[in-house]
């Protein structure tokens, strides 16, 4: 009898699994799936981010550049350019990227076209420095 209802339940969980799996598996959603699981395989592989990479986030103030409100409020490692190209953010708050990602800098969602030392911010602008991987110009 116990064999009876371990193979019973065997046999639904199976047909749950090709019931939920089968009607994607023509629509790449399954693909999707499996990019997804290698993504988070590789995160938790890595020890230099995390899987949930931290949106870094604070506001413009008047007048000041967002390379100066980022070191007010968090903790940076850089490399200083001199001063045409400026500084370029190598850790926030002991967070770096992998050799293939960096720093970026958003403001108010959108990709800034300048570095962090030549953006002057305004009241109510949303600076963020997001990872983002580096692409390649082929």
């Amino acid at each position: 009898m116990k064999k009876i209802v371990i193979s019973l339940i065997v046999i639904i969980l199976a047909a749950l699994v090709l019931f939920v799996l089968y009607p994607l598996r023509g629509s790449g959603a399954l693909t999707f799936l499996r990019q997804e699981l290698n993504l988070q395989e590789a995160f938790q592989e890595s020890e230099q981010i995390s899987p949930l990479a931290p949106t870094i986030s604070y506001q413009g103030v008047e007048g000041k550049n967002a390379l100066e409100l980022l070191k007010q409020h968090y903790s940076i490692q850089s490399k200083d350019y001199g001063h045409d190209l400026g500084e370029f953010v190598e850790a926030i708050d002991g967070i770096t990227p992998q050799k293939d990602e960096f720093w970026a800098l958003f403001v108010n969602s959108k990709s800034s076209m300048v570095g962090a030392s030549s953006y002057i911010t305004k009241n109510g602008d949303v600076i963020e420095w997001r990872i983002q991987k580096i692409s390649s110009a082929n």
